[in-house]
């Protein structure tokens, strides 16, 4: 069936599937709601029927055997996931979908991000060392930048310039340009009071940011701690790839998948959805 016409209303397809080649899909009253608790959608919903029980927010597909929608499998080529389901249901009932579009949850948070504070109080002496997430910075007296790269101690990876008698705003200001161009997976503060917090970018999964190492050589160094600390678990939304696993699920964990998604919208696309 070929549809020519600028406006379609109260289609419905009860086989088969349907291709948008180009256009658009106007949400109507049906398309947008709320679900409990407090779960927002848009976007292309229809009504299916079901052949197997299923949960809201389910992922669901349709699985020829039972000529009917049922638990999509990410180990399963034949039972790919091709929509959401909006309602529970079991065999036989008739739920609405959710084909294409947004999910808000208005109770999914991120959790804490892990920090710690790297201080400097005083003048650095040559060969003093901080590290921060596994990156470790050395100052080095020597006259050039190559000359102070050649110095490095075994094991440090880029050296500040401490050519001179260096003083604390001299050391603070070399370390805030190393990080700049160096560091990744946390971020920083302004120096206050000779105290730069160091934050994971980290927002959902605590033993990720707790993790991050700080450490340090020099009388006039300090750290908080072996590691940041504080990180607390976000409400995360899974999609695993373990056999048989075909649901949202959201909670604290803190295995790190590939379909993690740490959000508190989800834009869902079936096609991004990959068998294993």
């Amino acid at each position: 069936m070929n549809l020519n016409s600028d406006a379609v209303e109260n289609l419905s397809i009860s086989k088969g599937a349907l291709n948008l080649e180009s256009g658009y899909v106007k949400a109507s009253t049906d398309d947008a709601g709320i679900l409990t608790p407090d779960i927002y959608f848009s976007g292309i919903v229809g009504h299916v029927e079901i052949g197997a029980t299923v949960a809201i927010l389910d992922f669901i597909g349709f699985g020829n055997t039972a000529n009917a929608f049922v638990l999509a499998d990410a180990s399963d080529a034949t039972l790919p996931c091709q929509a959401i389901a909006l309602e529970a249901g079991s065999d036989g009932d008739t739920i609405k979908v959710l084909f294409y579009g947004y999910l808000k949850a208005a109770d999914l948070l991120f959790g804490v991000q892990a920090s710690g504070t790297v201080t400097i109080d005083g003048n650095i002496a040559n060969g003093e060392i901080i590290e921060i997430n596994g990156t470790t910075y050395e100052f080095r007296n020597e006259a050039t930048a190559a000359l102070r790269t050649a110095a490095l101690t075994a094991g440090s990876d880029y050296a500040l310039d401490a050519n001179t008698a260096l003083t604390k705003g001299q050391a603070q200001t070399e370390l805030l340009a190393a990080l700049v161009l160096y560091e990744t997976g946390v971020t920083w503060s302004a120096w206050a009071t000779d105290v730069l917090t160091i934050t994971s970018t980290v927002k959902d999964i605590a033993a990720t940011g707790n993790a991050i190492t700080l450490s340090k050589t020099g009388t006039n160094i300090a750290v908080s701690g072996a590691t940041l600390s504080g990180g607390t678990n976000g409400t995360t939304i899974f999609l695993s790839d373990t056999a048989g696993d075909h649901s949202l699920t959201t909670g604290t964990k803190t295995q790190t998948l590939g379909r993690a998604l740490s959000l508190r919208e989800l834009f869902f696309n079936p096609d991004s959805y990959i068998e294993e």
